[in-house]
């Protein structure tokens, strides 16, 4: 293998893709320099692309293939009129990915009542409350906005123990908050109803020491709340600094809100005032001569995570051969999805078309082999870290794996006889029509249901338990989790919550599990999936497995923005599930929940987690179930009634198993990304040490990516290691029917 070759890629472009042509060279092409220089004495002659193609014996005909393999030609399965390469579309093809729509940053828009607060026009009451509730909470802030009003302290010194509040908004939302907030102060003073339930919070006295550091800080953050407003008219600043709106997609106030609350943070934080010069495209700083320059490099900044968000999805499709032999023709092979059945006890089964390769003979083609895979392995580093440098400053919920699954076909061209040749295929990955994904399950039923007792027994080499407490993979306990997925018109919404056994339950038959972590997020609208920023596969044909590297995309909700049915729809899940050590495969969770009239789908999850041996890299293997709620159509009703609607039963699929790999602390650099400031960018560097690190213990060396060829390595020998458990796992099957057969 020509190292000046691998060297050559680094330098590739992460969408560059070599142009290819007819086969009359074996799909390999002279390259062509501009000087050729008259090689040394006793320097070797260096081995060229065309010379390597020569010692390769030529291709055999079509008709050669077919009598050797008893393959028939037949013509494909074309639709009346159809054109021969006409693209085939199967179930779930999406659209192409586009650019995502710029972010409206997740703020509340400012209501009548706090716009005319930032525009310093008069208030409409005040209103007295004690400090010690101003300092303990702030609850008078949430009912002046449940109220539509806004209320805000402009003197900061205390008459009486009590501060007096401003308020802004109209008549009746006036009298409604100084209701409210004399309810609360009531509640909250009031001594009576020590039996009862308070509506609101009880408050703990502070000692004189705490009173005063509260408010001091408190004092703070009414100085750095009045740079929200407008700037007074009468007050002369040090600067002012203009920044000129470069993004002409949209318009500041769609992504930035109504009054550019967005930036309040900015504002605060630098100590400055902002306003936007409709007219002119230009938002003016106020301040002094640092904290203007701070605001706009802020605004820059700023604008730098709008565009993030406009980073166009990156979708490869390449090749490896993990066992240095090259197919000549492909064929597609039937492939079956994960079977379901639904309430009425109607089963159905979806099935696909996955590619895989046959050879001509048994030839000697392991130079080619070699040498693409090992470009094709730095084509994925390289776009992966790519994609890394444009997500500095992305704001949002990103997650990055890698999963072994089954290559599927989605949208391509039929073959013409039912065989590709190796060119075409390639030449058709290329084109931005095609389609394929890499299914969720491992792709064969019977491995599957082996492999967590098969890694148990023979990984102890390759693999080791997460918990560091724990010397046996047989200690291993399985965590649960599901996702919930809701419909909702500004994007379907997502729960994920993970559940954990608790310590004190460990021995007995029936176990408590315990809530580790409850997270929600909100998909693209267009979608309602999250939304892959990148998406490699890198596919061996001769099995049909890939490993597919995706980075998924998101946006965070906080839970308190959630509607409130959902708040208590995750307050009521309930858990059911059988200790780790009494776990047979068979419905090891049982989730409790009502289901909602807005509820998409839910997936349960079981999962077992590895440590690869001297690395930072886990290998996590699942057996997931989904159940997909249709809603039902509107049943007929009497002339005199009203029509009526009941939800379908869900349709449950089968369980399966999947396996991927990744590293803790991708998850732990992209949750910068996810609590990412205004006008900031993320800490972490897109390098090969910082999300591909060498393996603990391993010698130090120059390159950098040593942890990259590593993790390629272990992924290797898991890959194999599923390989072996699938031909004895299907050899044990032929025996077994071998037997039956004899007796």
């Amino acid at each position: 293998m020509a190292d000046y070759e691998l060297s050559n890629t680094a330098e590739w472009d992460s969408e560059y893709t070599p142009a290819t042509q007819s086969d009359a060279n074996d799909g390999w092409q002279e390259v062509k320099k501009k000087k050729s220089s008259a090689p040394k004495a006793g320097d070797k002659p260096i081995l060229l692309l065309p010379q390597l193609a020569q010692d390769i014996p030529s291709r055999k005909s079509r008709q050669q293939y077919e009598t050797r393999t008893g393959r028939q030609r037949r013509p494909a399965a074309i639709q009346p009129g159809a054109l021969p390469y006409e693209w085939q579309k199967e179930d779930g093809v999406q659209p192409p990915q586009q650019q995502l729509r710029p972010p409206r940053f997740p703020i509340l828009d400012d209501g009548a009542a706090e716009a005319a607060w930032r525009a310093h026009k008069p208030p409409v009451g005040k209103v007295r409350i004690p400090e010690f509730l101003v300092f303990s909470a702030r609850q008078h802030e949430t009912i002046a906005r449940r109220c539509g009003a806004f209320v805000f302290n402009r003197n900061e010194e205390s008459i009486g123990g009590e501060k007096i509040y401003s308020i802004w908004g109209d008549k009746e939302a006036f009298k409604r908050t100084v209701r409210e907030i004399g309810a609360w102060i009531k509640e909250a003073t009031s001594d009576i109803r020590r039996g009862a339930a308070p509506k609101f919070a009880k408050v703990i006295s502070q000692t004189l020491e705490e009173r005063r550091r509260t408010d001091r800080r408190w004092r703070r953050e009414v100085q750095r709340q009045t740079y929200r407003q407008d700037p007074p008219p009468d007050k002369c600043f040090e600067a002012i600094g203009s920044f000129h709106w470069p993004i002409e997609e949209c318009r500041p106030e769609e992504v930035l809100g109504s009054s550019y609350e967005a930036l309040d943070q900015i504002r605060m934080d630098c100590s400055c005032h902002i306003t936007f010069h409709a007219r002119l495209g230009v938002f003016r700083v106020a301040g002094t001569a640092s904290q203007v320059k701070a605001g706009l490099q802020r605004l820059l900044r700023t604008c730098f995570q709008i565009t993030a968000r406009q980073v166009l999805p990156v979708r490869k499709y390449l090749l490896r051969w993990p066992h240095e032999t090259v197919p000549t023709y492909l064929y597609l092979e039937h492939y079956e999805h994960p079977a379901s059945s639904t309430s009425e006890g109607m089963s159905c089964t979806k099935s696909g078309r996955s590619p895989r390769g046959e050879y001509l003979e048994e030839e000697a083609r392991s130079a080619r082999a070699a040498m693409e895979t090992e470009v094709n392995k730095r084509r994925v580093r390289n776009m992966i870290i790519s994609m890394l440098g444009k997500l500095y400053y992305f704001r949002g919920s990103i997650q990055m794996r890698i999963r072994l699954g089954t290559l599927v076909l989605k949208q391509y061209k039929p073959p013409r006889d039912e065989l590709y040749d190796l060119d075409e295929y390639e030449r058709m990955t290329d084109e931005s029509q095609f389609q394929a994904e890499v299914t969720q399950e491992l792709g064969d039923r019977t491995t599957e249901e082996r492999l967590v007792d098969h890694v148990q027994h023979h990984a102890g080499s390759l693999l080791s338990p997460l918990d560091s407490a724990l010397s046996d993979l047989h200690e291993v306990k399985p965590t649960f989790s599901a996702d919930f997925t809701f419909h909702d018109s500004a994007g379907n919404l997502c729960l994920t919550i993970e559940w954990q056994e608790a310590l004190e339950h460990m021995n007995s038959d029936r176990v408590e599990y315990v809530e580790k972590e409850r997270k929600w997020t909100r998909f693209e609208r267009d979608s309602g999936n999250p939304t892959p920023l990148l998406d490699i596969n890198l596919t061996d044909l001769n099995s049909g497995w890939a490993w597919q590297f995706d980075i998924l995309a998101s946006q965070p909700v906080d839970e308190k923005k959630v509607p409130e049915t959902l708040q208590k729809f995750a307050n009521s899940i309930r858990i059911h599930a059988l200790s780790a050590a009494k776990l047979k495969g068979k419905d090891p969770i049982v989730l409790r929940y009502t289901v909602l009239s807005n509820l998409i789908n839910v997936q349960e999850r079981t999962c077992y987690s590895y440590v690869i041996a001297n690395s930072e890299f886990n290998l996590e293997i699942s057996r997931f179930q989904t159940r997909i709620y249709h809603p039902r159509p509107p049943m007929a009703a009497p002339e005199d009634g009203p029509r009526t609607s009941f939800r379908a039963g869900p349709e449950t699929y089968e369980p399966r198993w999947s396996l991927s790999a990744y590293r803790q602390a991708w998850d732990t650099l992209f949750n910068e990304n996810e609590r990412l400031p205004v006008g900031q960018g993320v800490g972490w560097k897109n390098d090969m040490a910082t999300w591909f690190p060498a393996d603990i213990g391993s010698e130090a060396s120059e390159k950098e990516d040593v942890g990259w060829s590593q993790l390629m390595d272990n992924l290797g020998q898991i890959e194999a290691m599923v390989a072996k458990l699938k031909v004895e796992t299907h050899e044990e099957d032929e025996d077994f029917v071998g037997g039956m057969q004899i007796a």
